[in-house]
């Protein structure tokens, strides 16, 4: 009797974990067909790939998928920048999926809504304005694939505390204007590799107290030299770590950007300082640099949670 009950207990104990089993993959494939493709419109590229050019939905996440209708996505190419993304777009977490090279020129602009954007390790460019005016994102790391970030790309987004390019093998352009008027930055590390930092790149970001740069760059100006330097505005910056000797400094154009920073008071420069890796002592949660967990510009790459 004792036995029987026995094999009785293991036979509900193995039928109770095979209906676990298939729930747990009921909801696996639920997540893997979530995205409803259909929501996506898109342009086919000579090389068969596509880009994404327009979506009606209206969730508050959005998934930008890697393939729809068997091709590849190559581009994000959205257009916030017209009427109707702007009554429309409710987006508050933006996640583009792995594969995806590209985001392009105002791709997201404007959208007033959006906290935290997830881009993985494999985007290429981020094209101009293509964040611009998103004024609620606050952290934001650029994946070591990152080539080119383009003007004004970040503009106007007036809550960003903290800006990360993580460390790669790729040299980085930095196009004109993009982070103007993120005046609430705080942190900020700049790519290992670049050879330009554009006019205006920090223009009126008042709380950067201290910067790293790396050697071998040089500055653009602007044409208006008032507000064209690269710190033009920099009110509380009191100091800048530059990697390189102070013979390269000069050759980059560094006493003038200095000089096109108005009448406020120039920050020391510090010559040979090593160049700093953000992610060797935080790699996981740019919220924790703050001292606390909040939405971010994350990269799949190191696994940021954005809840």
């Amino acid at each position: 009797m004792r036995g029987r009950i026995s094999r009785v207990k293991w036979f509900y104990i193995v039928c109770f974990m095979m209906i676990l089993v298939c729930w747990r993959g009921m909801d696996v494939s639920a997540e893997e067909t979530e995205i409803d493709t259909s929501a996506f419109k898109y342009e086919e590229n000579a090389d068969g790939t596509i880009n994404v050019t327009d979506c009606n939905e209206k969730e508050e996440t959005l998934v930008i998928p890697s393939e729809i209708d068997g091709k590849r996505v190559r581009a994000v190419k959205l257009n916030f920048d017209n009427d109707r993304w702007e009554s429309e777009c409710q987006i508050k977490r933006l996640v583009i999926s792995e594969g995806i090279r590209d985001i392009m020129r105002n791709a997201f602009y404007n959208c007033k809504n959006l906290l935290s954007a997830t881009i993985p390790k494999g985007v290429e460019t981020i094209g101009d304005s293509a964040f611009s005016g998103c004024a609620r994102l606050q952290y934001i790391d650029f994946p070591s694939s990152i080539k080119l970030v383009g003007a004004a790309a970040f503009l106007q987004c007036e809550e960003v505390l903290s800006v990360r390019f993580a460390p790669g093998s790729e040299n980085v352009q930095i196009g004109d204007d993009i982070f103007r008027n993120c005046k609430k930055i705080q942190t900020v590390i700049l790519p290992e590799k670049t050879d330009c930092i554009g006019g205006g790149v920090f223009a009126n970001c008042e709380r950067i107290t201290s910067l790293n740069l790396p050697a071998g760059i040089t500055f653009k100006m602007k044409e208006d030299v008032t507000v064209g330097s690269p710190f033009a505005g920099c009110k509380g910056l009191k100091e800048i770590n530059f990697a390189g000797t102070s013979t390269q400094w000069e050759d980059a154009g560094g006493a003038l950007v200095l000089n096109g920073m108005g009448g406020i008071t120039k920050p020391t420069v510090n010559f040979n300082v090593a160049f700093p890796n953000p992610f060797e002592k935080d790699p996981d949660d740019p919220g924790d640099l703050m001292g606390g967990h909040v939405h971010e510009w994350s990269s799949a790459e190191w696994n940021h949670d954005t809840n």
